[in-house]
């Protein structure tokens, strides 16, 4: 949905706390700009952002000059960038899920980069559990199982705070830890299933998208840079507002995750909400135009 100005005007804006002594019309050098290297070949988790970051700064070169655009030369877990970031060594943008400590240590720019798509999970489970899941219609029901995240994501505090039982690994460690039993189930975003368990499919054959169920937890995906670096940050949010303006932000939405979104059918499926706990007091919720609705039509 094309977004108003008078809508977007409602939130603090980093630029607005910039001012004008950052611009930089007619600049001869490029902006240096890195961003964190994924951790396999098979890691495509982040295209979109790396795509609608580069659209962000495109947009700005006619005020803020050319760019370079270009990832860390190696991988770094999350908790790393982010000791990274916040040192102002060599990463310049992270992306994650916004929380307290999070907003604290860093600086966010505050819209929803992906409209909160990746609080919408599927599961991923080992195809002969299928039966078992279907039987799951609330939490009390999801508490019989383990679930599987990452070391330092944000979801494993978020699901734990609901009395699920969680058990930690590496990205690419928990889809050898779901083939092999470890624990039931490994909740991944709509936007994210799919073209991961595609990628993996050949080495793990019995892995499978859940059919019957859904989870939700409010989470808000932002870009984060270094409390300093009010410049860049700045940039990057004039970019996004000006491309919510146009219909060009949603556009990238729905070619991004369009064909997940429908491969899901939310509507078929049991949603089962649950708190988020670490969001922070000035996330946007109540703007309901920044947030994906899943009974809200493409454009409407």
């Amino acid at each position: 949905m094309r977004q108003k100005p008078a809508e977007l005007a409602r939130r603090p804006l980093v630029l607005a706390a910039c001012g004008a002594p950052w611009v930089r019309v007619g600049a001869q050098q490029p902006l240096q700009v890195v961003y964190p290297a994924p951790e396999s070949g098979l890691d495509r988790r982040f295209d979109d952002m790396v795509d609608l970051l580069r659209l962000a700064l495109t947009r700005t070169e006619a005020r803020h000059g050319p760019f370079h655009l270009r990832p860390h030369a190696e991988f770094m877990s999350q908790a790393r960038q982010e000791l990274e970031l916040e040192r102002g060594q060599g990463l310049s943008v992270q992306w994650s899920a916004t929380t307290v400590d999070r907003e604290r240590r860093l600086l966010p720019v505050r819209l929803p980069t992906r409209r909160g798509l990746l609080g919408f999970r599927l599961l991923l489970i080992r195809r002969q559990r299928q039966s078992e899941f279907r039987d799951v219609r609330s939490l009390d029901d999801l508490r019989r199982f383990s679930i599987g995240q990452g070391f330092a994501w944000s979801d494993a505090e978020i699901l734990r705070s609901q009395g699920l039982r969680v058990e930690t690994g590496s990205y690419e460690g928990l889809f050898r830890m779901l083939a092999a039993g470890r624990f039931d189930c490994y909740p991944r975003g709509i936007n994210e299933v799919f073209t991961e368990l595609a990628a993996r499919q050949g080495e793990w054959p019995d892995l499978a998208v859940e059919d019957s169920l859904a989870l939700h937890y409010p989470m808000p995906y932002y870009f984060f840079f270094n409390k300093r670096n009010c410049a860049l940050a700045a940039r990057v949010e004039e970019g996004l507002l000006m491309m919510m303006k146009d219909g060009s932000f949603e556009r990238h939405f729905w070619a991004h995750h369009g064909a997940a979104l429908r491969q899901a059918r939310l509507g078929e499926r049991r949603l089962l909400r649950l708190h988020n706990p670490l969001l922070p007091a000035q996330t946007p919720l109540l703007q309901k135009e920044l947030w994906f609705d899943p009974d809200r039509k493409p454009g409407a």
